[in-house]
């Protein structure tokens, strides 16, 4: 008997070894679960929402410890606007028990888009500020808090982001640094505070050398103060930081030139642009000068030597009405007119500015697209398009 005993104490050890190892194994995932997993993926991935929110969902019901599906069915829902629900997921994630560092933060961060996407942007500046400083979702908070500190025109405290952005990633944020402090200064100028706007508008040139809204801004603060030199001089700078926007800049410096009396000066700068940067704008305004000093025989001589170098819908339309005014006999008027009502038509519903990051189009300038909410991206259309330039530059 005792040599059984022997015998069998092996065995019972090897079993028992066997079994502890068994028990440290991880257990396999479910069959199951690992296929519905793989099935949200696979429609997601094909851009199909609903499909993924419903294997997601039995997921969540049949697996209470999936944060990772919690999250990301709750971002789901949020994308096909029921933030409730989204709200309610990501909640139930943050609060759960257990819940590591990095999961929570990502819920978190889930959870604010959530509330801005809600409307409830005090929570969502909470959180945000909260995970500014997280080593894995600091960065995304901060430029989620930057999207959001722009909807409240909370400006200086965007340009605090700004900066904290700046120094963890390195990437240069001067040229919206610069907006930021242009709408400081347009807050500053509704309210007649002369000394804070001129010190916005410092910091904003700065920031950025070659922000263009700033020294349109700087122009009427000096236009305002009956500085009348100093109001050219801003938006003459404007043709070295961007001729784009040189266009832009015209109709206030007519009046500035005429109300300085400067009108020949201001014949040459026109010609000046015309010859360096082919602005159709600044060669329609040369036209009106020449046209107030020579007749509109000689502005129409004008325009139809540019006409020939390069076509412009804009200027043609200005010719036509030159000659309607000038030497059109009566057998030609009539022609002219429809010619001219047509032009009128089709340029009126002719978009003048186009973003460049997203395409958006419009007729007025927007220094925030509305459509990609980038800042400095939406420029005058070109010659074939919008028609702000008319010739190539003259070396």
């Amino acid at each position: 008997m005792y040599s059984l005993f022997w015998l069998l104490l092996p065995v019972a050890a090897a079993s028992g070894w066997f079994a502890a190892r068994k028990a440290l194994q991880p257990k396999p995932i479910k069959r199951t679960f690992a296929s519905d997993y793989f099935q949200g993926l696979n429609y997601l991935v094909n851009d199909q929402p609903d499909k993924a929110i419903e294997v997601l969902s039995r997921m969540v019901e049949t697996d209470a410890d999936t944060v990772d599906t919690h999250i990301t069915l709750g971002s789901l829902f949020r994308r096909r606007g029921e933030v409730d629900r989204a709200i309610r997921l990501h909640q139930a994630v943050v609060s759960k028990p257990g819940v590591d560092d990095e999961h929570r933060a990502h819920a978190m961060l889930e959870l604010a888009r959530d509330y801005v996407r809600a409307g409830l942007l005090d929570r969502a500046e909470a959180l945000l500020l909260d995970l500014t400083e997280h080593p894995v979702r600091g960065e995304a908070a901060l430029r989620v808090l930057l999207s959001l500190l722009q909807i409240e025109k909370e400006w200086e405290k965007a340009i605090d982001v700004a900066h904290k952005l700046r120094a963890r990633t390195g990437e240069n944020l001067n040229q919206v640094v610069a907006h930021y402090h242009c709408e400081l200064a347009e807050v500053a100028h509704a309210r007649h505070d002369t000394e804070r706007r001129a010190h916005h508008l410092a910091q904003a040139l700065e920031s950025d050398p070659r922000c263009v809204r700033a020294s349109m801004l700087e122009s009427r603060a000096a236009a305002d103060e009956g500085d009348v030199i100093a109001a050219i001089r801003a938006l003459r700078r404007v043709a070295e930081q961007d001729a784009q926007f040189v266009g832009d800049t015209l109709e206030p410096l007519t009046h500035l030139y005429f109300r300085s009396g400067q009108r020949a000066e201001f014949e040459n700068y026109l010609d000046d642009l015309v010859r360096r940067h082919g602005d159709v704008r600044a060669a329609l305004a040369l036209s009106q000068l020449i046209e107030a000093q020579r007749g509109s025989h000689d502005a129409g001589l004008y325009l139809a030597t540019l006409l020939m170098q390069t076509p412009s819908l804009r200027a043609l339309r200005r010719l036509v009405e030159l000659t309607l005014r000038d030497e059109a006999g009566a057998e030609l008027k009539d022609p002219l007119r429809v010619i001219h009502g047509v032009l009128e038509r089709h340029l009126e519903k002719q978009p003048l500015y186009r973003c460049q990051q997203c395409g958006f189009r419009g007729r007025a300038l927007h220094w925030l697209c509305p459509g990609c909410k980038s800042w400095s991206t939406v420029k005058p259309l070109s010659a074939g398009t919008g028609e702000t330039a008319l010739v190539p530059s003259v070396s």
